[in-house]
């Protein structure tokens, strides 16, 4: 097993790392995307896919070994239970994707630490 990649966190650390769209007045009028599934075409070429009910993309895992997704999709959030910057990078692409120009991060301080590289 090769070791954890610098910042990174096990998966059962603690609360899972959430990127969500940031609270605005103006919310109301926007045009910014909060739809489950709505996601770049490339990440659909570069996971594995487990769809909701709806046919909507929500879980993406990186192989088919994967036990735990590298991240969910839940319309409002994104969220992770790891702090690989690649995922974070990832996530990151379906928030602009969906015209998200303000984010909310919460979880631990590696996943923040991951926005400012």
């Amino acid at each position: 097993m090769s070791p954890a990649p610098r910042g990174a966190t096990p998966a059962a650390a603690g609360p899972p790392n959430t990127l969500a769209p940031a609270r605005s007045r103006r919310d109301a009028t926007s045009d910014r995307s909060t739809l489950k599934g709505d996601v770049p075409a490339a990440l659909l070429d570069r996971y594995l896919i487990e769809r909701d009910r709806q046919s909507r993309a929500e879980r993406f895992y990186r192989d088919h070994r994967a036990t735990e997704p590298a991240f969910r999709d839940a319309g409002r959030a994104l969220v992770t239970a790891h702090a690989y910057p690649d995922i974070v990078a990832d996530m990151l692409k379906v928030a602009q994707h969906r015209g998200w120009t303000r984010i909310a991060v919460r979880g631990d301080e590696a996943t923040a630490d991951g926005l400012g590289d």
